[in-house]
């Protein structure tokens, strides 16, 4: 098998490990799996719950055609690397949606964001909650080189060919969360998983307005967005939303729920929005330790165009870069 991988192992904290693979997408795909089999295998292991099954299954029907060719291609290979089933890997890939349509009550992956505007570092933070992962440590930070194209480096599951947060080589920046709450006939389930379609449009955007248009629009996520030409956004996104472009100070969007009126909600959200002033990091992390919502807030993901991607949870700093 062609292509380049390599597992870095690491200690306490929340990320198990960081992958970084090259190549075509199944040669990525194909490292992927091969270098996380355990962890891919023990996701796998733990079951869909029964009630909505074959919702997803029919789910996963309709979203898979919409991949790209490279990112179907990374999927087969991951299942090949690690010896599973690709059919079964997307089918957690949907989960995530499918679920949210069934069943009022499912957790969410919801995400206090913070974007600072007019500064001139290049960096957003998103506070997650640990609940997020699928089966206790099991976040990777996962590096794409594919050959020829834009690489990327974010936080993800194992086996998934999508992100949750991350940054490309072209300087761009993204991290989202779900919300709760929107209604009915504001929801679709037409597009891809929005963690892949995050990861698509991280890949295939020239700037954060194209990167935010390029995005799904499913069953309601927030997200922040930045470029290295000084673009920032905070987006609320579901079906026929608008994506507002924030002008002035620091942008932050609690957890929680929100005014479903378009016009209340920015009206809402503006009410917490904070200026400040000094290093863009610090500044971020003290926004959202000030307001991060309710419930306790379990970890911190800051992007930053020069410095990588670091994850803090409780005393445990973990830094990251996208090498060239």
């Amino acid at each position: 098998m062609g292509g380049k991988g390599e597992r870095r192992n690491l200690g306490a904290g929340l990320v198990i490990g960081a992958v970084r693979v090259e190549g075509t997408p199944y040669e990525m795909g194909w490292r992927h799996g091969r270098l996380l089999t355990q962890e891919i295998r023990d996701r796998l292991r733990v079951p869909i719950e029964a009630s909505i099954l074959p919702a997803l299954t029919a789910y996963a029907r309709q979203m898979r055609p919409l991949l790209p060719v490279g990112v179907e291609e990374e999927l087969r290979g991951i299942g090949a690397g690690a010896g599973v089933s690709a059919d079964e890997l997307f089918l957690r890939e949907v989960e995530r949606e499918g679920s949210r349509w069934h069943q009022e009550e499912a957790p969410l992956l919801q995400a206090a964001l913070v974007v600072p505007v007019g500064t001139p570092a290049t960096v957003l933070a998103a506070y997650y909650r640990v609940e997020y992962a699928p089966v206790g440590r099991t976040w990777v930070v996962l590096e794409r080189h594919p050959t020829g194209g834009v690489a990327t480096l974010g936080l993800a599951w194992p086996g998934s060919v999508g992100l949750v947060a991350g940054l490309s080589s072209s300087g761009l920046l993204a991290a989202e969360g779900e919300v709760p709450g929107v209604l009915p006939e504001r929801r679709s389930l037409h597009g891809m998983p929005f963690t892949v379609g995050l990861r698509v449009a991280l890949e295939r955007a020239v700037d954060v307005s194209d990167l935010v248009e390029r995005l799904p629009r499913l069953l309601g996520n927030r997200v922040a967005a930045a470029d290295r030409h000084g673009g920032r956004m905070l987006s609320l996104l579901h079906l026929g939303a608008p994506s507002p472009t924030l002008a002035h100070g620091w942008a932050f969007a609690p957890m929680g729920a929100f005014v479903e009126d378009d016009v209340a909600w920015k009206r809402q959200e503006a009410a917490a929005w904070a200026t400040r002033s000094g290093p863009a990091e610090e500044q971020a992390r003290a926004v959202l330790l000030a307001g991060g919502g309710p419930g306790a807030p379990s970890f911190t993901v800051t992007l930053s165009a020069a410095r990588g991607l670091t994850i803090e949870a409780g005393s445990a700093l973990q830094t990251f870069a996208l090498v060239p």
